[in-house]
């Protein structure tokens, strides 16, 4: 039986796959310089890609591979859902890459990017009433589209500092005319949830 050329064409490239596959490094090399949502693909093949992409080492070089050609992540706007968008270097045109919206998160507040690192993204959600504010805080991965919420810590209270009387403090005879009887006081709240007394 005469072989077609399209035969002949999918014996070949089957061969040379093989080839490929059976060198690791250079496979995973391959593999490494394709985008994270490509190399979830990928996963579906067969186990032996899914083991190749699925591995630490193999996480490793696609991050170095990354780094040569960086991507910035933008959010330009702030809406219900938060897009993202991927902006080169040195070119200021950008393009959509992904849309955050987790779910479980309070749809009343916009969420908010305020850092990202390697690839992830930390958002936050506001949530508040009448005497209370907190934040929800996610880690997503816009490439996976995989999403984690933080657990949340005791919602910050804020309150109207008061001034308070305090005990009077004895002086010596001879100040004991000028000191004040008492001395007020009022509590300033700091950023990190401690207070400094003011003595007035």
């Amino acid at each position: 039986m005469v072989e077609t050329r399209a035969q002949h064409r999918r014996r070949v490239t089957s061969v040379t796959w093989g080839k490929v596959e059976s060198n690791q490094d250079v496979f995973q090399d391959i593999l490494s310089r394709l985008s994270v949502r490509s190399i979830r693909s990928f996963k579906t093949v067969n186990r032996y890609w899914h083991a190749s992409v699925s591995n630490k080492h193999f996480a490793t070089i696609h991050l170095a591979q990354s780094r040569r050609k960086p991507s910035y992540i933008a959010c330009p706007r702030v809406d219900k859902a938060m897009k993202l968008y991927l902006l080169k270097p040195g070119k200021f045109n950008y393009r959509h890459h992904a849309t955050v919206d987790p779910p479980g998160r309070s749809a009343d507040h916009h969420m908010h990017m305020i850092a990202s690192f390697n690839g992830l993204v930390c958002c936050i959600n506001q949530l508040s009433d009448e005497h209370e504010v907190d934040y929800q805080i996610w880690i997503c991965n816009p490439s996976t589209e995989e999403t984690l919420l933080l657990p949340q810590g005791r919602p910050s209270v804020w309150t109207e500092p008061k001034p308070q009387k305090i005990p009077p403090i004895p002086h010596p005879p001879e100040e004991a005319s000028q000191a004040a009887s008492t001395l007020h006081t009022s509590i300033v709240a700091g950023s990190d949830g401690g207070g400094t007394v003011e003595l007035q």
